[in-house]
């Protein structure tokens, strides 16, 4: 704490710092959307809006359905310390394997949520060399 106040003071004391936050925030706010999984029909991505601290995962029916939140970090942890570390749909798009990571830690909670993506069918703690599978 006390080394994070000092460096604090130190940053905020340089003349132009102001304008570059202002710079890097406005060339980092643009939309941005992660690669599509396709699994079963069903078509998983992520995607920011731009200055989001983690990119929410949705899912959508078909191409033309509309996008349905499937999991937000943002919701978990509004100060950014847990991040959406890995997602992966079922073959047959119904059950959703996610980890979650504590501060960019190695560790991380495997969750599992159902085909409605809103309750949680349990979590696992597993280190940073597991990948998830589902059958």
């Amino acid at each position: 704490a006390a080394q994070a106040a000092f460096t604090e003071a130190q940053l905020a004391a340089l003349p132009m710092r102001g304008w570059f936050k202002d710079r890097i925030t406005a060339l980092w706010d643009y939309p941005k959307t992660g690669v599509p999984t396709v699994e079963a029909g069903h078509l998983f991505f992520s995607r920011n809006s731009g200055l989001q601290r983690q990119a929410p995962l949705y899912v959508r029916e078909t191409l033309a359905a509309p996008s349905v939140l499937a999991l937000d970090p943002n919701l978990l942890s509004p100060d950014g310390s847990l991040s959406l570390t890995q997602w992966m749909p079922s073959p047959d798009g119904h059950l959703l394997a996610y980890g979650i990571s504590e501060g960019g830690a190695d560790w991380r909670t495997i969750g599992i949520k159902t085909q409605s993506f809103t309750d949680g069918a349990g979590t696992f703690n597993f280190d940073s060399f597991f990948t998830s599978v589902i059958m």
